[in-house]
């Protein structure tokens, strides 16, 4: 065996017993370079993690181009066929809209009027109440029958201040004339009132409790003309009860539209405590410019509907549930948190407004929520909900609210942002088995924040139009100790300085489980473009309004300048942890001077091994130490001193004024890697090479770099990490130093 075939056996077997039998001095030569630099690359990826697949160190044809940064671009961790997402977006939820509420019909054919009634009503006070017909009689009564007992299927007349008592279902109407009223106690089924302009209806039994409710029941019914007003404890308008306030006022402790049931309000609804439509086809309307208030409101069991044309005003809980229980809101809505499960409904219509101090909260997978208007929330919780749609503007934020500002979308769980749609929040937790679909020109705009803590099962941002999305974000964080994940579709443009590597451990974390936590992000199309990558933004302004947040794409990546200069910095295969990587054992500078010609300067050596600049066939070059006059033994420039090693201070030598090789600005960078820098080690020359992919042994970076000092690692100073994964495009300076 002779050759390389031999070196590769070798280094793959180290326990070859004939090692270096049959092999030339070259051969051997190489062989001990490939050995020392595969102990040098394992203390490399150890201290630094995997180099990006085109990582060029600096030494590229234009270096930080835009284009040589995709190392992401035809990565697939997660091969399409097997993504256990869907690649469509789940249907968008329907809503029933105001015609399916009935609006009660006012009655036309009572008096109104004290005046009219006392005129042509035959049976009034002066006959005794125990002789008047039951069944279908029409009569009045007034202050001076101030108490009157159960009568039933009559009209009675209100006039001035009556109290009426009853145990029983009576199926009488009370018509409560204009400037009376009328006070009820123990109200008895199928019983319906007619309040005139300005009458009153007392209800409130005192005290109340929350199960001691006056009910309307069956084919009873509510009129309230303007004017008027209900004062009520414990109301439940149930079973088929029609209520239509046109114009007055209803005030209460607690108020239940319950079974077949209708409230429609053009006037006031005031309740203490809860609001509530319950059991089946109970439905609410709250007409234009009206007002419905109450602490709590909610939308229990089935088939509810709550359609606000309005002003809701709910100080505490909206609260939707059950199958086809849903709220409309197409005007404005307020409350302290929203709450919908188990197959609750809510729409936020077009005109719709909605303020929730607090937090929005949608969980269970037969739960429907769409916002066509404007939404703003404290906090948004998206858990096991899948028919998640956002039309307009949707904006979570703590800046006047009591929340943190945090959309949190939870464990399996899938978010549809329409076509020129936008949602905006201080920060977001991006959590399990979770779907964000994105339509063209929509905006998710994560002020602080974006934390990825997504299992490695194939879920992430789907860029679903022809146009392209963006994903807008201070920085795109992983979440440490888990394996979290984070995958791109389609088009989709992330506009982002700061995104966690492709593809790494984290070494500082105290994982206890069978591995250490491994991060990356994966595209899934070419299409996906980052703005931490140089890539030039897709999409143009976006004007702010009513349904969006507005958006200025970057400023597009400079054109690469032809390079005039490089500093190359180089470690000398000495390195075996992180402490010892400071990339000083030689600094030197090339500048560009003609074609053909560059100028090479000496800064620093920081090595105490023979290491020498532009040997030819193994022969000749600077050693560095010589060329500063000093022992091999000695660091020149570096602040050894501060370690109590052999050092000495001096000028930069200038090793060539004009070094002929193949410079020209477009070839500058290249050339520049291709001036030899050889290491004295194990008995041989070594050379220290920038290959792509691989670890490197030297780089290249602007004159404007620092080096750093002896025995410093140079991951303390700069983002040295993060540019050997492709995190970042150049190599940054971290702090003042």
């Amino acid at each position: 065996m002779t050759g390389i075939a031999a070196i590769t056996m070798c280094v793959a077997f180290m326990s070859c017993s004939h090692e270096f039998e049959n092999l030339t001095q070259d051969e051997i030569d190489q062989l001990e370079a490939q050995k020392a630099f595969a102990k040098y690359e394992n203390a490399f990826i150890t201290a630094f993690g995997q180099p990006a697949a085109d990582q060029e160190w600096g030494f590229g044809s234009l270096p930080d181009r835009a284009e040589a940064r995709g190392i992401t671009r035809s990565v697939d961790y997660v091969l399409l066929d097997q993504d256990p997402c869907s690649p469509n977006a789940p249907a968008q939820p329907t809503f029933r809209d105001k015609s399916t509420i009935t609006k009660p019909t006012m009655p036309t054919d009572y008096y109104t009027t004290q005046a009219d009634v006392i005129a042509n009503i035959t049976y009034a006070k002066n006959k005794a109440w125990d002789s008047w017909e039951e069944s279908g009689a029409v009569v009045y009564v007034d202050a001076n029958y101030a108490t009157v007992n159960d009568k039933k299927d009559q009209i009675i007349y209100v006039v001035g201040d009556v109290t009426y008592q009853s145990s029983m279902q009576t199926g009488i109407v009370f018509v409560v004339t204009e400037n009376s009223k009328l006070t009820l106690r123990g109200l008895g089924q199928h019983m319906s009132v007619y309040l005139a302009s300005n009458a009153t209806l007392d209800v409130n039994k005192t005290p109340a409790n929350e199960w001691d409710y006056i009910t309307f029941d069956g084919t009873s019914a509510l009129y309230i003309n303007s004017g008027s007003q209900v004062i009520g404890g414990n109301l439940k308008f149930y079973n088929g009860c029609q209520v239509l306030n046109a114009g007055g006022t209803i005030t209460a402790t607690n108020l239940q539209v319950d079974k077949n049931s209708t409230l429609w309000n053009e006037g006031t609804v005031t309740v203490t405590n809860n609001f509530v439509g319950a059991n089946e086809n109970a439905f609410v309307y709250n007409a234009a410019g009206k007002t419905i208030s109450a602490t709590n409101l909610s939308m229990i069991n089935n088939s509810n509907l709550l359609y606000n044309d309005g002003t809701l005003s709910i100080s505490g809980r909206v609260y939707t549930t059950n199958s086809e229980s849903e709220i409309v809101n197409n005007a404005t809505l307020t409350a302290a948190s929203f709450d919908s499960s188990a197959g609750g409904k809510f729409l936020n219509d077009e005109l719709g407004t909605v303020t929730i101090t607090g937090t929005t909260y949608l969980t269970n997978l037969n739960s429907l929520w769409q916002n066509k208007g404007v939404y703003t929330t404290g906090d948004m919780d998206i858990e096991n909900t899948r028919r998640i749609y956002n039309n307009c503007k949707l904006t979570v934020t703590a800046e006047g609210t009591s929340g943190t500002g945090t959309f949190h979308f939870i464990k399996n769980s899938a978010f549809v942002l329409d076509g020129h749609a936008s949602v905006k929040t201080d920060q977001m937790i991006w959590d399990d088995d979770c779907d964000f679909y994105m339509k063209d020109e929509s905006l998710l705009w994560v002020v602080g924040r974006l934390l990825a803590k997504n299992d490695d099962k194939g879920y992430g941002a789907h860029g679903l139009g022809t146009g392209y999305s963006v994903i807008k974000a201070n920085s795109i964080e992983y979440e440490s100790g888990k394996q979290s994940r984070m995958n791109y579709w389609g088009n989709i443009f992330v506009d982002t300085d700061s995104h966690f590597p492709q593809g790494f451990d984290d070494p500082e974390n105290q994982y206890t489980g069978a591995s250490q936590p491994h991060y990356y992000y994966s595209t899934k199309n070419k299409t996906v473009m980052f703005k931490f990558l140089g890539d030039a933004c897709p999409v143009t302004t976006i004007a702010s309004g009513k349904c969006h947040h507005g958006y200025t794409p970057p400023t597009p990546p400079t054109p690469p300048v032809a390079l005039a200069s490089l500093r190359v910095m180089a470690e000398d295969l000495s390195a075996s942890q992180a402490s010892d990587f400071d990339f000083n054992d030689v600094v030197f500078d090339v500048e560009y001077v003609d074609d053909g010609h560059a100028k090479i300067t000496l800064r620093a050596a920081g090595g105490t091994l023979p290491l020498r600049i532009n040997s030819e066939n193994g022969k000749g070059g600077w050693e560095v130490h010589e060329a500063f006059k000093v022992p091999v033994n000695t660091m020149v420039n570096t602040n050894a001193q501060a370690k109590g090693l052999t050092y000495a201070d001096r000028d930069p030598v200038v090793l060539a004024e004009k070094f002929e090789g193949n410079f020209t600005k477009n070839n500058f960078a290249q050339t520049v890697k291709s001036i030899r820098v050889e290491v004295y080690k194990n008995k041989r020359w070594m050379l220290l090479d920038a290959n792509q992919g691989v670890a490197c042994c030297k780089f290249g970076c602007s004159l404007d770099k620092k080096w750093v000092d002896e025995r410093k690692n140079i991951d303390d100073f700069y983002s040295f990490s993060e540019w050997v994964q492709g995190f970042t495009t150049t190599l940054t300076k971290k702090g003042n130093w």
